[in-house]
């Protein structure tokens, strides 16, 4: 839902970027562990 607010224009808290970055940072640091572990 805040992607989509984010594509119309909305702007978003600097906290729900913040978030998303962490989480996104976070999903691809595990990602390359279980790449590497594979």
């Amino acid at each position: 839902m805040a992607t989509l607010l984010g594509k119309l224009g909305l702007p978003e808290t600097d906290q729900e970027t913040e978030l998303k970055r962490n989480k996104r940072t976070e999903s691809a640091k595990s990602a390359a562990k279980a790449r590497w572990s594979m």
